[in-house]
């Protein structure tokens, strides 16, 4: 009920209406797509990684696990800005609800594929039920690259929006998050910044894991021994799969696309996201302004925002919050102030 009033409080009456994003002749992923009177285009969104439905609801990761829905909630404040919005559940997501062969394999076999073949069938969803009107895609996180994807092959796109993106492959940016981001952690231990943490420095969490961390038996914690803890777990456990490799490495990276494509982009970031850094975004708007110089991008960065664009108490902060209502408003303002030039 919340965010129909608060549609409305925006502008226009919204027509909401629950869709089908086809996979194949068999199955679909349900959706819904939210179109307001006078609507000017319509945006496609696309979810980041894990299994989410059409509202990426975050509260597992969020503080207390709060609500935390953030693509209800961006979707809102596109509408407020006259964009009808279709988003649909994530097909991992959708598969827990409903056992359904094909597109169970086919998304084991080619897991990045299928996203992107996902999202492409809501972008032609969304131009047969929105004929006329310009598409965008916006993208969170995994999202960010399954849009640019899209875009590249579908060469209609009038517009990207990008929050917490990489310019970097999965491997890379796992790399970034295990074995640097928890870097932070330990310069706060290391209050004489020796790079050694000492037998005085060690916390009650690094203190029982000594006879397996240190390495050398010398009684301190180095700082590669810390960070090799960290990646052992990934050597257990790998996150990202072979068959997510295969895809990835079939496709343009991420940096190519970015360099060769016209479409207009605007990049959303938090400055305190650790897991997409937003040294990412300023590499690529260092490159804008001093070499690419094409003018098809804008950098919105959300000062103390994380992954989400939501509010953080310090950068190594990992606890997601719901960002306040203004924080999607300018988000929207931002992707509509470039995308729909006068």
């Amino acid at each position: 009920m919340k965010r129909w009033l608060l549609a409305l409080a925006w502008g226009a009456a919204v027509s909401a209406e629950p869709v089908q994003v086809p996979v194949d002749a068999s199955y679909s992923l349900p959706g819904r797509l939210d179109v307001p009177a006078g609507a000017r285009g319509v945006v496609v969104l696309i979810h980041g990684s894990g299994a989410n439905n059409m509202d990426e609801e975050l509260a597992e990761a969020s503080q207390d696990h709060k609500p935390n829905p953030f693509f209800a909630d961006l979707s809102a404040a596109l509408q407020g800005q006259d964009l009808a919005v279709l988003r649909y559940d994530k097909r991992n997501y959708a598969l827990r609800q409903q056992k359904a062969e094909g597109p169970l394999r086919s998304l084991l076999e080619h897991p990045a594929l299928a996203f992107i073949q996902d999202a492409t069938s809501a972008v032609a969803l969304a131009r047969s039920k929105c004929p006329g009107l310009p598409v965008f895609l916006v993208g969170h996180s995994e999202g960010t690259w399954v849009a640019q994807q899209v875009a590249r092959q579908d060469g209609k796109i009038a517009g990207l929006g990008l929050i917490g993106t990489s310019a970097n492959s999965m491997e890379t940016l796992v790399l970034e998050q295990v074995a640097y981001r928890s870097l932070d952690y330990f310069y706060d231990l290391d209050k004489n910044h020796s790079l050694v943490l000492e037998p005085a420095e060690l916390n009650d969490t690094l203190r029982p894991q000594m006879s397996i961390l240190d390495l050398d038996r010398d009684g301190c914690l180095s700082r590669s021994e810390f960070q090799g803890g960290n990646w052992s777990n990934l050597l257990l456990r790998p996150l990202i799969e072979d068959a997510w490799r295969r895809d990835e490495a079939s496709l343009p990276a991420t940096a190519q696309m970015i360099e060769q494509s016209t479409c207009p982009t605007v990049f959303l970031q938090g400055e305190w996201d650790n897991q997409t850094p937003a040294y990412f975004v300023k590499a690529v708007e260092i490159c804008e302004n001093s070499v690419w110089k094409k003018g098809n991008k804008r950098f919105v960065y959300f000062p103390k925002c994380g992954h989400a664009l939501d509010p953080r108490r310090r950068y190594d902060d990992i606890v997601y919050q719901r960002p306040d209502p203004a924080t999607f408003q300018r988000a929207a303002s931002e992707l509509v102030r470039f995308w729909l030039k006068p």
